[in-house]
């Protein structure tokens, strides 16, 4: 029939046409999985890398204070009471030399301590980034490594309370702060890990000094504890230290 045309046959892809097409097939759904990981689920694996790391590093810290330090400190060897001639109580004070003591060795302990972290492994479960349940504990796993930096800050902190009407409290405790990089595949987190160790303790008795405030009452109708002065050091000790 004059009006009748016949289909061109459509030629088949040729093999290196079918392999471009494929690899750029790819490389789109590869790009398209590396943004979605890096906007849904990097957030989500660093908090997870940094409450793991914080939680690690604390614990780690606290060990070693308290068996290291903590349990060799004497509250008669830190701290003492400064008193008139009629036995009042003038002053609370920390031993100098014993305080530059702990304070040296709490931040070398935790220094190495932190160092010896570095080499812990630690993996989180890529499932657990999805935030559910069922996936939680579906890897692959994703590796965490924590690279301390910066010095560490150790501080001696005194409460000091009034006990009764004839009684002095002090609660000495640490504070240590330390520098750290959470680090995952492709992305890295600063952050300072912080905790707090009690380290000794005593009771004084004898009269309260004049200068001690009393605390004002609260919105819930009841007093705050009345309080001494701050903790100080002995100047004493220190200018004796100076001219060594």
């Amino acid at each position: 029939m004059a009006g009748f045309r016949t289909r061109k046959r459509i030629k088949p892809l040729s093999f290196k046409t079918a392999i471009l097409i494929s690899l750029a097939i790819f490389l789109v759904i590869s790009i398209q999985t590396f943004l979605f990981i890096e906007k849904r689920i990097e957030p989500a694996m660093l908090n997870i890398a940094n409450t793991k790391v914080e939680q690690l590093a604390a614990g780690a810290i606290n060990e070693a204070i308290r068996m290291k330090i903590a349990d060799g400190t004497d509250f008669k060897d830190l701290v003492y009471f400064k008193q008139d001639g009629d036995g009042k109580i003038k002053a609370v004070l920390f031993n100098y030399n014993e305080q530059t003591r702990i304070v040296g060795e709490a931040t070398a302990r935790v220094s190495n301590t932190l160092k010896e972290l570095e080499a812990v492994p630690l993996v989180i479960p890529l499932g657990q980034a999805l935030n559910s349940n069922i996936l939680a504990t579906i890897g692959p796993d994703v590796p965490i490594t924590m690279v301390p930096m910066g010095s560490v800050k150790v501080n001696l902190i005194p409460e000091v309370r009034e006990v009764g009407i004839n009684g002095v409290h002090v609660n000495v405790h640490m504070d240590v702060e330390a520098k750290v990089n959470v680090v995952i595949p492709f992305a890295t987190k600063p952050t300072i890990v912080k905790t707090q160790i009690p380290l000794t303790q005593g009771l004084f008795m004898g009269e309260v000094p004049d200068y001690y405030f009393k605390g004002d009452t609260g919105g819930d109708g009841h007093s705050n504890p009345s309080l001494l002065p701050p903790l100080q050091m002995d100047d004493t000790d220190l200018k004796k230290e100076e001219k060594k």
